[in-house]
């Protein structure tokens, strides 16, 4: 599912009945890709994505605006 164009977001998920593979393609002008391989036995306990987001020093701007939003609004409601 998804555009034909450049920059247009774009997702494919095959579904089997022990696993499941994700292709995604939708943020940033479709210019970042996340593609995840799951199985349904064991791997339901961790947030792979989430880990991901948390440690991957490509998403540490992120994290660091998250950290300076959630700072700036706690200051704001303690005055």
């Amino acid at each position: 599912m998804g555009g034909l164009e450049k920059s247009q977001g774009h997702y494919y998920r095959i579904q089997g009945s022990t696993f499941v593979i994700e292709y995604d393609n939708t943020q940033n002008h479709a210019n970042h890709i996340h593609c995840v391989w799951r199985e349904f036995k064991g791997d339901w306990g961790r947030d792979l994505l989430a880990e991901h987001d948390r440690t991957a020093p490509h998403h540490a701007d992120a994290r660091r605006r998250e950290q300076q939003t959630a700072k700036a609004g706690k200051e704001a409601s303690a005055q």
